[in-house]
């Protein structure tokens, strides 16, 4: 059966992950700082813009088959920093989001000190 925790420690341990682009391989690989090597399911749009942006951004590399030597490219650790940073604020990010979107939608929520008020669009 299917372990959340071993699949973590798995990854964890890894040297490398090569898989097809799914979005809990490619995010803990990369928080992870593991080179990556992506090869998206054919006509799969989703992973296919997964690997495609992992790759601009320099967390993994986008191929179509799995050739495992590339693997020892690795990731740049910068782009691996600049990764861990933004899922450690995503709580913080969302929250902003949800509250000016709130804010714009209906004029009864408070709008915090120092902060402009959203104009209403129609």
């Amino acid at each position: 059966p299917f372990s959340e925790a071993g699949f973590i420690d798995d990854l964890r341990t890894a040297r490398g992950v090569a898989c097809t682009a799914g979005f809990a391989s490619v995010s803990a690989g990369a928080y992870l700082g593991k080179p990556l090597l992506l090869i998206p399911v054919e006509n799969n749009l989703e992973q296919s813009l997964k690997a495609c942006d992992a790759e601009r951004t320099g967390l993994g590399m986008h191929d179509s088959k799995f050739h495992l030597s590339r693997l020892l490219e690795g990731p740049k650790g910068e782009a691996t920093a600049k990764f861990r940073e933004w899922v450690d604020q995503a709580e913080a990010i969302a929250m902003r989001t949800v509250e000016k979107v709130a804010r714009a939608s209906c004029p009864c929520v408070p709008v915090p000190a120092g902060e402009a008020p959203v104009p209403l669009s129609r």
